[in-house]
């Protein structure tokens, strides 16, 4: 009977020990990593902005300088950094003026006459 009393005993203590562990863990992983903890995208020097976009570096600073597309921010050296949204803004500010459609907006499109087969396939098939 005693064995009973010192294994009940033994799985109290596991238990406790479990259960602080599992609190400090807890407390420990909010402490990192907050519930509304979010990430955000770094800003791109205007060399990688540039590249991404496939223009001049100097053709970024030219649109800046004529007041055209979103204002980057400024560091204390001049220096230009561009957010993922600015580089948004200026793909489509750069789509409209481009040679060739899907230059700086690059997607799937249709071709009319692609959209209107696929249309009449659709519908042929559902009657």
């Amino acid at each position: 009977m005693q064995d009973i009393t010192e294994e009940d005993d033994l799985n109290a203590v596991i238990r406790d020990h479990s259960e602080r562990l599992t609190a400090q863990l807890h407390a420990q992983a909010e402490s990192l990593f907050p519930p509304d903890a979010s990430k955000e995208m770094r800003k791109f020097t205007s060399g990688e902005a540039a590249a991404l976009l496939g223009v001049n570096d100097s053709y970024l600073r030219k649109l800046h300088l004529d007041g055209k597309g979103p204002s980057p921010e400024l560091t204390p050296g001049n220096r230009r950094h561009y957010s993922v949204h600015d580089i948004h803004e200026l793909r489509i500010l750069l789509e409209k003026t481009a040679r060739k459609p899907g230059d700086y907006l690059p997607g799937r499109r249709l071709a009319p006459e692609a959209a209107k087969t696929s249309i009449s396939t659709i519908c042929r098939s559902s009657a």
